[in-house]
Order: C-alpha cells, then sequence, then structure tokens
C-alpha cells in the first residue's frame, strides 16, 4: 500500500498574500497584534489595575458593617488599597504613559482612597472625619496615608491639585485626631464593638 503524498504548498506571490491577509484577520478577530508594544502592554496592565479597583470598591461597599471593626478595616481595606496603589506606582515607574493612559487610574486610584476613608469606622456623610471614630483609628489612618502617599507622592501618583490638597488635609486631621487619642463616640464604639450590627438581628 502506497503512502499517499503530502501536497506541494506553492509559495506563489498571490498565495503568501493570502495568507498574510488570512493571518492579519485571524490576529484582528482574537484582538492580538502581531508585536506587543510597550504600549499594549502598559494598557493590560492598567486594566488589571481598574479591574481590581473596581472589585475592591464593590467589596467595600456591599461589606460595611463587617469591615466597622477597626482591625477588619485595617485588614480587609486599607492594606488591599496600599497594594492598588503600590501596583499604579509600578506601573508609572516602569512605562512612560501618556495623558489619555493616566487619567482614568489615577483618577480611579485617588477614588479608591477616598471610599477608604469613608468606610468601616470612618463610615460618614464625609470622607476622613476623624472626630467620632477615636485615636485608634485615626493612628490607623494616619499611617495608611503618610506610608502609602509621602508628601510628594501625590503628585507622583498624577493626581490633580485639588486631589492632591484633600489628601494632605485628611492627613493632618487623622495626626491631629491620633495625638489627641480621644475614645470613640458612643455609637461609634457600639458599631466598632459590633454591637448594633448584632442589635439589627434581633
Amino acid at each position: 500500500m502506497q503512502t499517499p503524498r503530502m501536497k506541494k504548498l506553492t509559495t506563489t506571490p498571490a498565495n503568501m498574500m493570502k495568507m498574510k491577509q488570512n493571518l492579519c484577520a485571524w490576529r484582528k478577530k482574537n484582538d492580538c497584534s502581531p508585536f506587543p508594544t510597550e504600549s499594549s502592554l502598559a494598557d493590560k496592565e492598567i486594566n488589571h489595575l481598574l479591574k481590581r479597583i473596581k472589585i475592591l470598591s464593590e467589596s467595600i461597599s456591599l461589606s460595611s458593617n463587617a469591615i466597622s471593626k477597626p482591625e477588619t478595616w485595617r485588614n480587609n481595606v486599607l492594606n488591599a488599597v496600599k497594594n492598588c496603589i503600590i501596583e499604579w506606582r509600578a506601573i508609572l515607574t516602569h512605562y512612560e504613559l501618556d495623558e489619555i493612559q493616566i487619567k482614568e487610574p489615577a483618577l480611579a486610584v485617588f477614588m479608591l482612597i477616598q471610599q477608604s476613608m469613608q468606610s468601616g469606622p470612618l463610615t460618614g456623610s464625609n470622607p476622613g472625619y476623624f472626630k467620632r471614630c477615636g485615636g485608634c483609628v485615626a493612628k490607623q489612618a494616619s499611617i495608611f496615608l503618610n506610608e502609602t502617599i509621602p508628601t510628594s507622592a501625590a503628585t507622583d501618583l498624577y493626581f490633580t491639585d485639588k486631589q492632591s490638597i484633600t489628601i494632605e488635609k485628611w492627613k493632618t486631621a487623622a495626626a491631629s485626631a491620633a495625638a489627641k487619642d480621644k475614645p470613640p463616640s458612643k455609637s461609634q464604639l457600639k458599631k466598632q464593638s459590633g454591637k448594633a450590627q448584632r442589635a439589627k438581628k434581633r
């Protein structure tokens, strides 16, 4: 029995052009470029960061009671937000981004920081309000803000001047409340201890 012969592929200019067109069509369909550029790699990392921020933001919104305890708030919110800031700073350090690439993630990171200053034991109408939360919570917020966003880092993270000023105000307010070290208000103490949540369940 004879082995069937493979059909010889003729590499005529017409065939080569057709193969090239088919390859381009496949790449377009599968959304991939022939060679990943620095810009496309940066966009990929930015999209990953934005998805991460969205998931964390939704989790914070849905877990208002669960994160009311200062320790839980620090571990599940502040530390998670800190990791997002680190990731954004790493992207800025590694890639040369244009203004369009910077705008959305910079805003998303700032909004996440703002949400962290208005969640858990700091839940209220205004972010960064430390007068009722107690010295312990204010100290945690102060450490978080100063460690993750040093004085010059707001500009390095490409926040706007207004956003940078807002963060500096939170730093000042948190440091002041931490220094006074007053106990939390009765309503805040009840909330932070979990008694308010247990009362609702009854």
